[in-house]
């Protein structure tokens, strides 16, 4: 007798990736000259209907503060990298960021020294300061999904899945559940 819960999500494989892996994926560049879309972050192509950046500079530099002070700071998820044929031409939806484009866009701006964080640009630190931030974890899951709505149902899921905290619910601005029911 079949349930009515359908079968989990196969969300593919967990990569425990550092953000180092990121910048030689960028340098890598194998996405160029056959490119499937026009817009990448970090050398990982964005899928259409992915969303415009739209982080704003607090946001930017509360990202990678983050990451400094070894708080969580997410997941991505990108798709499986596969080939049209044998001459190297990634396939449709190949390697493609399907969640963290906002993060991902952040590491980005942030290494290319276009904004401060703890009062100083990326070139700016030494040499320690970059292998501390490059070799932190930045973990992954890598989805095996060729199916385009299949795609965008399992982006729209991660994108929109929780509900969006208001401002007033800050604990640094003083919220206190308590305090607001009883009103």
């Amino acid at each position: 007798m079949a349930g009515h819960i359908p079968p989990r999500q196969q969300l593919g494989r967990h990569r425990a990736f550092d953000i180092e892996y990121l910048v030689h994926i960028k340098a890598k560049g194998e996405h160029k000259g056959c490119r499937w879309s026009g817009r990448s972050a970090m050398g990982l192509p964005l899928p259409e209907w992915q969303r415009p950046y739209e982080w704003d500079l607090t946001q930017q530099e509360r990202f990678i503060e983050s990451i400094y002070k070894d708080l969580y700071h997410g997941v991505y998820v990108v798709n499986s990298t596969d080939y049209v044929d044998s001459s190297g031409c990634p396939k449709k939806f190949s390697s493609a960021l399907i969640d963290g484009q906002q993060r991902i866009t952040t590491l980005e701006r942030y290494l290319s020294g276009e904004f401060k964080v703890f009062g100083a640009y990326w070139l700016e630190l030494s040499k320690a300061e970059h292998r501390r931030f490059l070799t932190t974890p930045f973990h992954c899951i890598e989805v095996d999904i060729w199916d385009e709505m299949e795609l965008r149902d399992l982006s729209d899921r991660l994108a929109f899945g929780g509900t969006t905290h208001k401002d007033e619910y800050r604990a640094t601005k003083g919220y206190n559940y308590s305090e607001q029911s009883q009103v």
